[in-house]
């Protein structure tokens, strides 16, 4: 972090390509707690480069994708979050409690015992029963 202003925690946003073409219109977005932006960036072609951030301690979430071919990217920040064009919560110092969306009914077909946020999604079984058709005649 001495390269930046303030106190802060250094991280590497590493972009990948497989195909080598840079992500295609894709970009990262890194937003706080507060709802503000505080990093965004992408591989605008080759296939791999580094942005160096330097993040203050908090509550993060950060979003990938967006791109024509999302499939062939995938990054790393730092050593605490990796995934292909997916979001990510993640937690610089500190306790964070992140939503977890999802059907909080454990009656529901669909029940996530992950989630702490009922997003109205669970799905009942109209009869009572759950029915696997492997075949059509």
């Amino acid at each position: 972090c001495a390269t930046f202003a303030g106190s802060c925690t250094a991280v590497s946003m590493v972009m990948d390509d497989s195909f080598g073409d840079g992500w295609n219109g894709a970009t990262y977005s890194i937003v706080d707690a507060d709802g503000n932006e505080v990093a965004t960036g992408g591989l605008t072609g080759g296939s791999t480069a580094t942005d160096d951030l330097c993040l203050d301690d908090g509550c993060y979430t950060i979003t990938v994708g967006g791109g024509t071919w999302d499939s062939e990217i995938s990054w790393t920040l730092g050593d605490l979050a990796s995934g292909v064009a997916e979001s990510v919560n993640f937690s610089l110092n500190g306790d964070c409690e992140f939503a977890v969306l999802g059907c909080t009914d454990p009656g529901a077909d669909n029940y996530n015992p992950d989630a702490n946020v009922d997003d109205s999604s669970c799905v009942y079984c109209v009869y009572g029963c759950k029915l696997v058709c492997t075949a059509v005649y």
